[in-house]
């Protein structure tokens, strides 16, 4: 029994030996998947952590799943109207994980992946999307360029392993003559919207004006209406008030006598018309 034991003790310390010797143990970063080959062939993914692989069988290829991006400095394109354009596009883009072992299959490593397809497809995918826009248009409307542009390369890249998760466009510049053009289309709208802005004020300036003229010839007719309108009921009022002190009179003469009676201060005039009589004495009564 002791010489089995000791047969035992020794296989396994050859085989911790080997297993260690081997590189049998290894570890995955979290933000990579490791694609485990066995005599060549993908066998499994292994997972972020410690792992075990089969000695001087099994290799380990680690894949970067996370923070992927690819730069495009100076990458040329041309305009609808023909202007050509220089700019930087970044893209950047991640590995699902259920997709590693695809990725490994169809193209062997990240930069395999990024010269065969990436490199081919975003110049592309820019080619045919500037192209869609005046050079003026591109400039002023940037973000719809960029959220196209997104949309192209993503729909390029759709049936690979691969998720894109943005593009940017940075530093697009044109020629130096074409761009002095830009800016000076630019201030001349810039001008023209300037005095549309002025039209339309002295427009409403003038609106207020009239309004106010309107309102003051409206008030002033009224007032004059108004004062008409007084006058009037007075002028009735007054023709009224004579005709009833007339119609008074002619019913009663008496009252002729008693309206002066009241108003005499008690003095007799010292001149007499010849013929006239005393005023207020009747003699034949």
């Amino acid at each position: 029994m002791g010489k089995y034991f000791g047969i035992g003790i020794v296989v396994f310390l050859v085989l911790i030996g080997l297993c260690v010797g081997g590189g049998s143990f290894f570890t995955v970063d979290q933000q990579d998947r490791g694609v485990v080959l066995t005599n060549g062939k993908l066998t499994s993914i292994a997972e972020p952590g410690f792992n075990w692989k089969k000695p001087f069988v099994d290799s380990v290829v680690e894949i970067k799943v996370s923070g992927q991006s690819k730069s495009y400095p100076k990458t040329q394109a041309y305009s609808r109207d023909q202007q050509p354009a220089d700019m930087n596009i970044s893209v950047s883009y991640s590995i699902p994980p259920g997709k590693v072992g695809d990725l490994y299959s169809q193209f062997g490593s990240i930069d395999n992946f990024t010269s065969r397809v990436l490199d081919r497809q975003v110049p592309q995918a820019l080619e045919n999307v500037f192209g869609q826009f005046n050079a003026i248009t591109a400039v002023q409307d940037r973000q719809k360029l960029v959220t196209n542009l997104n949309l192209a390369v993503k729909a390029a890249l759709a049936n690979y392993p691969v998720l894109v998760e943005s593009v940017q466009i940075e530093n697009l510049s044109f020629s130096p003559a074409y761009e002095k053009s830009i800016e000076e289309r630019m201030q001349a709208e810039i001008a023209v919207t300037k005095r549309q802005q002025q039209w339309e004020e002295s427009k409403v300036t003038a609106q207020i004006q009239v309004t106010n003229a309107q309102a003051a010839a409206d008030a002033k007719l009224a007032q004059a209406k108004a004062d008409a309108q007084a006058t009037r009921l007075q002028g009735e009022a007054d023709a009224a008030a004579i005709k009833a002190k007339s119609d008074a009179l002619n019913s009663n003469p008496q009252l002729v006598q008693l309206a002066a009676v009241d108003k005499w201060n008690g003095v007799l005039p010292t001149q007499f018309v010849p013929g006239s009589s005393v005023p207020f004495v009747n003699l034949n009564k």
